[in-house]
């Protein structure tokens, strides 16, 4: 029952939009992470010319969002333009004057980011569990094998007289170890 005899909405499933789309298919942190920083900068400081031109030259951008097509068609979803004209012999991203990003797009991103690394570490979770269970049925294998191959252990279990020159029990005494009956070191 809802608030106040309210039934609770039914909302529709939310549909992901061509550019959440794009972001979920994104394969590494790392290219999320430099995504992330670059429309970052663009939204704080919207002005700033040199946080509206993305390089594909620059090492890390190579690296991660050039390897990504998912990123570069993310990029072009968000309304940046891939500049016809080579600069340092590539092409580069440019976003123009009139489009300006949001902080809703740098959470948008982020969501992406939290999406993928839970789903690395559900893949990792449970591999390794899979591999635990198949090291444990192995390993209880080999113990019923091993116990299969082996004679009873009941001939260590009969009790056997201790060394002592007196055949009593293995008492030692003072007097044994080097001190005197005195009590005197």
């Amino acid at each position: 029952m809802g608030y106040a005899g309210y039934v609770p909405a039914k909302l529709p499933p939310n549909k992901a939009t061509p550019f959440q789309q794009a972001l979920s298919t994104i394969s590494t942190i790392e290219a999320l992470e430099i995504f992330e920083k670059l429309i970052y900068n663009t939204a704080i400081q919207p002005k700033e010319a040199k946080f509206r031109k993305i390089k594909l030259s620059n090492n890390k951008i190579a690296s991660t969002i050039g390897t990504e097509p998912s990123a570069q068609e993310a990029l072009q979803l968000m309304g940046w333009e891939l500049s016809q004209e080579e600069e340092d012999g590539q092409p580069f991203f440019t976003l123009p004057a009139k489009k300006n990003l949001t902080m809703a797009d740098v959470r948008q991103i982020q969501e992406a980011q939290t999406n993928l690394k839970k789903a690395i570490a559900e893949g990792k979770r449970s591999k390794s569990s899979r591999k635990l269970v198949e090291d444990l049925r192995s390993a209880m294998e080999n113990d019923r094998r091993e116990r299969a191959g082996q004679e009873p252990i009941q001939g260590a279990l009969v009790a056997q007289a201790l060394p002592n020159a007196n055949n009593g029990p293995n008492v030692a005494t003072a007097k044994d170890v080097g001190m005197s009956s005195d009590g005197c070191c």
